[in-house]
């Protein structure tokens, strides 16, 4: 299975069907995960069914607004008691409708992350709320609605195929392709490409099969070299090879221009000068916006300019952040530290992933790497989820202290699963931790340094304070 998550506004995260090996959607950077035991495991890994056939999921994490996780995996079969309520039934309409829901029903039952479904009988549920149907889409979207309420979860619900549009901003291919594997080892289109998506206008339709990328045959790629071959560089043209799924003769080229997020992530960053006891400091100020798929492309180019005019200090300033693409943070987080947890992905079977960066696979603005600087990661109440992942993946690996006030406390999972009519489920799936096993889930992570007045000359009036608990932390880190 292909599968990138998003927390809160949106984050992506792959990984393979059925032996539990990540596949790395970042743009840029492909975040290593460690081993435990003989296999690689991944949040997700609770999609490994064997009744699944194909379909797409795009999994988020949500924290006050959406927040994502895309999964392209092998979608679910029909509940037997769908099975027996199709039987006898002869209008399409209702068919289709009692398909809808039982997709849903499905990826509850297979995926939530409370198996006892908040102390329901999860298929006595699916009796009670199929029996609701008409033949009308509507109906049948307001009785799932209806139905995902009983899990009294306020970050699952239902999406509706106009609303699934917006979340091509944290897509991190640029591509908008929905794919999962095909019987014969390439790769399946399985949902319609959302529309405006270079996918969309380039004409791809559920069914195409894609046989080559940028020359490459699919066939016998692992589900690692086909997701690094469609995200490329993050720049460069995607050339597929396509056909009609269990054709051979009708083969066509199609070049993707790859088209991301022109939402403004950084509104603005500047140079503040401030003279310590012991050093001078040109400290380069940095507002993160949201964690949408160019953000590490934009910061990049600020971190780049900052340092050309003589940055040796940093503040990011994520206050009001309420997240974004979970690879965003991940990617942050590898332009400030060299190597590290960034954090912990506990799944419902409480299996724990690891994401991490190593000097190997790190994002660097003109071989510049600010991996050093005295950093301040700037929190409110309003902080959450993948900025929360940020802060607390900087300031667990001594790389960062924290100022201003507490964060929000978001520590659960989502994934909206794209489903067959181009709706799709927001559900969640697993938690997740700080490198320090630290659950902030209706807690928040405390500052540092309690400050109600954060703004950047205020800050650097704590130097001093600043860089003394630096100090210590590194000093505590164990030696290698």
């Amino acid at each position: 299975m292909l599968c990138f998550v998003i927390l809160h506004s949106g984050s992506f995260r792959c990984c393979k069907l059925t032996s539990f090996v990540p596949v790395h959607r970042a743009t840029i950077l492909s975040p290593k995960r460690r081993k435990i035991g003989e296999k690689l495991r991944v949040f997700c890994q609770m999609v490994n069914k064997p009744k699944l056939s194909g379909f797409v999921a795009l999994a988020l994490a949500s924290i006050l607004s959406t927040s994502s996780t895309l999964c392209l995996f092998k979608a679910l079969a029909y509940p037997e008691s769908t099975q027996a309520l199709l039987v006898g039934r002869t209008d399409n309409a209702s068919n289709n409708e009692l398909q809808l829901l039982s997709e849903i029903w499905s990826l509850v039952d297979n995926y939530y992350y409370d198996k006892t479904y908040s102390g329901h009988s999860w298929n006595q549920i699916w009796k009670e709320y199929s029996a609701k149907l008409t033949s009308r889409r509507e109906t049948t979207y307001k009785v799932a609605t209806e139905m995902v309420k009983v899990l009294k979860d306020p970050y699952s619900a239902v999406v509706r195929p106009a609303d699934f549009q917006r979340l091509l901003k944290y897509d991190m291919t640029g591509t908008g392709l929905l794919l999962a594997p095909s019987k014969d080892g390439n790769l399946l289109v399985t949902g319609p490409p959302p529309k405006g998506s270079p996918a969309q206008k380039a004409g791809i339709r559920v069914g195409d099969r894609i046989v080559a990328v940028n020359g490459k045959p699919v066939k016998g790629m692992t589900s690692i070299e086909a997701a690094e071959a469609l995200q490329g560089d993050g720049k460069s043209q995607l050339v597929l090879i396509l056909d009609s799924e269990g054709t051979n003769n009708s083969s066509r080229t199609v070049t993707l221009n790859r088209e991301y997020s022109k939402e403004n992530a950084i509104p603005s960053y500047r140079i503040f000068p401030f003279q310590a006891k012991d050093r001078e400091y040109r400290v380069g100020y940095i507002k993160i916006r949201e964690f949408n798929a160019s953000v590490a492309h934009q910061l990049l180019q600020v971190v780049n300019y900052l340092e050309h005019e003589g940055a040796n200090a940093y503040i990011l300033d994520l206050q009001g952040n309420r997240g974004g693409a979970l690879e965003g943070a991940v990617q942050v987080a590898s332009i400030f530290m060299d190597h590290g947890t960034v954090v912990r992905i506990i799944d419902r079977n409480h299996h724990e992933d690891q994401l991490t960066v190593d000097s190997t696979s790190r994002l660097m603005a003109d071989n510049v790497t600010p991996t050093t600087d005295p950093l301040v990661i700037l929190t409110d109440k309003y902080s959450a989820s993948a900025s929360e992942i940020l802060a607390s993946a900087l300031h667990d690996n001594c790389r960062a202290v924290l100022v201003g006030q507490r964060t929000f406390g978001k520590g659960l999972v989502q994934a909206v699963f794209g489903l067959s009519d181009g709706g799709g489920l927001v559900l969640t799936v697993a938690e997740y931790q700080t490198p320090n096993h630290l659950n902030i889930h209706k807690k928040g992570i405390e500052p540092d340094i309690f400050l109600k007045q954060t703004k950047p000359s205020n800050v650097v009036r704590q130097w001093d304070n600043i860089h003394r608990r630096l100090c210590e932390c590194r000093q505590s880190l164990p030696s290698n």
